[in-house]
């Protein structure tokens, strides 16, 4: 990491979040008017980033690889959907899912509709997995393991 230390054992980053553009042509679900964004990434906030709107600066979304998440997670990007995102290779692509924070509950994240982002070409579409199964409140923090079946 890089960074200084203040006091022993305290570090404190000195590199500044990484910034990129990206463009959702159709808008996010429920934000159709929302089409530009920052995703900004920071070594401090790994595993999480945010995806902030360029044009209403206060809607920022906290965002995590959802393959992270869910080691069994399969997205099959439909072929109008790589072609609308210019995808060449799946190793230009992101797969990102919303967390919610709720006060006084347990993290989770939309396993539903993730956002899937090619890198390359800053384009970015949040895909609907209709029949898919996943869920759109998926717990995934260590502990929590109100994702499995009761017993």
């Amino acid at each position: 990491m890089a960074g200084r230390t203040d006091a022993p054992g305290q570090a404190v980053a000195t590199s500044e979040p990484s910034r990129s553009r990206v463009r959702f042509p159709e808008g996010l679900i429920g934000l159709p008017e929302l089409i530009d964004f920052a995703l900004i990434d920071h070594e401090l906030s790994q595993p999480l980033r945010l995806l902030q709107s360029l044009t209403s600066p206060r809607f920022v979304f906290v965002l995590i690889n959802a393959f992270s998440i869910c080691p069994d997670y399969a997205l099959e990007l439909p072929d109008e959907d790589a072609a609308a995102l210019q995808v060449c290779s799946a190793a230009d692509v992101l797969v990102l899912a919303v967390v919610s924070l709720p006060e006084g509950e347990a993290a989770t994240a939309n396993l539903l509709s993730p956002l899937v982002i090619n890198v390359r070409s800053g384009l970015g579409k949040q895909v609907l997995l209709a029949g898919s199964g996943y869920p759109i409140h998926y717990r995934f923090l260590k502990g929590d393991n109100a994702n499995e079946a009761p017993a």
